[in-house]
């Protein structure tokens, strides 16, 4: 579907139109309320020209809180939050992994690529911390699935368990 897209999406940035797309949820940015009223006519108008039909219904005018790919994006405030719900998930996750470890003394290596890939998720809200803060777990992890598979098990070092605990602290924030 992207790469279907693609074209009608270079034609609007060549025409001066903010517009991203993904599958079926797309965003059009701009700086006023006009010119983004302006645009929403302009894409329209393109998907049309290109045969596509877009439900009307669903089309949102201006707004300044949108979710959008899973994010919270505000532009009154200029950032990008992760919804709470996830935020939730993601440390009952890390609890249930490392009493899971605490437990049995290993854990699936598909659970742990789980949590890393929520937190792969949370660096366009949180920054690139969350690929520092999971430095060892993706390493670890990437040569257990080269030396094994994904069906495979590990252990969790000292500090794969201490960078589970600051990612959850620093997630909460």
């Amino acid at each position: 579907m992207d790469k279907l897209i693609q074209p009608i999406r270079r034609f609007c940035h060549i025409h001066g139109v903010d517009f991203s797309c993904f599958v079926d949820d797309s965003i059009n940015i701009s700086l006023t309320k006009l010119k983004a009223l302006a645009c929403l006519k302009f894409i329209k108008y393109v998907f049309n020209c290109a045969g596509w039909e877009l439900c009307v219904q669903k089309t949102k005018g201006p707004a300044t809180m949108i979710l959008y790919l899973g994010f919270h994006i505000n532009s009154i405030d200029m950032k990008i939050a992760v919804p709470q719900l996830k935020i939730i998930i993601l440390v009952n996750d890390i609890v249930k992994l490392v009493d899971k470890f605490n437990v049995a003394g290993q854990v699936h290596s598909k659970e742990l690529a789980h949590i890393l890939g929520m937190a792969c998720h949370f660096i366009t809200s949180h920054g690139d911390i969350m690929r520092i803060t999971t430095r060892s777990c993706q390493q670890r992890l990437g040569l257990t699935v080269q030396e094994h598979d994904w069906n495979s098990s590990l252990t969790l070092t000292d500090k794969m368990l201490w960078e589970l605990s600051h990612l959850k602290d620093f997630v909460v924030r």
